[in-house]
């Protein structure tokens, strides 16, 4: 266990943060904002309102999506580490036999200090509209597979693994490692709108958003969006880095087949993570 805990620390010092790009972390966003209940909506608008003076750009709940990872271009890197919840996968026949070591901070504890915040009775208004747009971010994030899981084998030894699908890389048309590639949906989402959004970023999310409701119905996620446990958020989404998004050849070509099965999967999380942030929003009880 102490080889693990060595293994997370060091970890740290090297692993990239960034996610769902934009055009991901809006359309959680977008399907989270049809989901919401009208009491929700009314009670948000204050902590939208208020954020959009200090950032323009996050100018409503679907484009705050984006501002934790725009905290980078304003030189603020404090907060980095709250992205992520890594689950390093041992890929070894040394350690074949162990269980994988499970961190349960970063991630999901900032999603549920943006939670308790929201419900504060003594937090700022400006302080509440920031962890509105961070929660809405790291429930992205934590529906990134490779937010959650990081390789560990005789090709990416410790203390860094792979990074988390950073140094994987393949040949992909506009992405060379994993990471990137699943941040851009497996590139389905390279495209990146301009924010505020214009008629034809509208335009492009609610083509997305309807594209993929009617793929992924509410309905289909009963049993799931029953499960209110952050950090079994993330377990479900190690198991899809190791069950799937780690099955292409390292330094080669993604098969049509892996592309295809993995976009679909994309669509999964990011209508799953829309409803599971839609329902936590409107069972919070707000403050103002």
């Amino acid at each position: 266990m102490f080889l693990y805990f060595i293994f997370f620390i060091l970890y740290l010092q090297f692993h990239t943060i960034n996610g769902w790009w934009c055009n991901g972390h809006m359309l959680v966003a977008s399907i989270a904002s049809r989901n919401l209940n009208n009491n929700t909506v009314k009670a948000l608008e204050p902590y939208i309102t208020e954020h959009a003076l200090s950032y323009p750009k996050s100018n409503s709940f679907i484009t705050s999506a984006c501002w934790a990872d725009d905290l980078k271009t304003y030189g603020n890197m404090a907060n980095e580490e709250w992205h992520f919840a890594t689950f390093p996968y041992i890929k070894s026949a040394i350690f074949d036999s162990l269980d994988n070591f499970r961190n349960d901070s970063m991630v999901i504890w900032a999603i549920n200090q943006a939670k308790n915040i929201l419900t504060s009775k003594t937090t700022l208004l400006q302080d509440k509209s920031r962890y509105l747009s961070f929660l809405i971010h790291f429930v992205g994030d934590i529906h990134q597979p490779l937010h959650i899981a990081t390789l560990f084998s005789s090709d990416f030894k410790a203390p860094e693994g792979d990074r988390g699908g950073n140094k994987y890389d393949i040949k992909g048309e506009n992405e060379d490692n994993l990471h990137m590639f699943w941040d851009a949906g497996v590139g389905m989402w390279e495209d990146e709108q301009d924010r505020p959004l214009n008629n034809s970023g509208i335009k492009y999310l609610d083509s997305w958003t309807d594209k993929i409701i009617s793929l992924y119905p509410k309905d289909k996620f009963t049993d799931l969006l029953n499960e209110k446990n952050v950090e079994e958020w993330a377990k479900e989404n190690f198991e899809f880095a190791v069950d799937m998004v780690y099955n292409t050849p390292l330094n080669e070509k993604p098969s049509d087949d892996y592309i295809n099965k993995s976009r679909d999967i994309c669509m999964r999380l990011v209508a799953l993570a829309g409803y599971r942030l839609a329902n936590l929003l409107n069972e919070i009880n707000y403050t103002v």
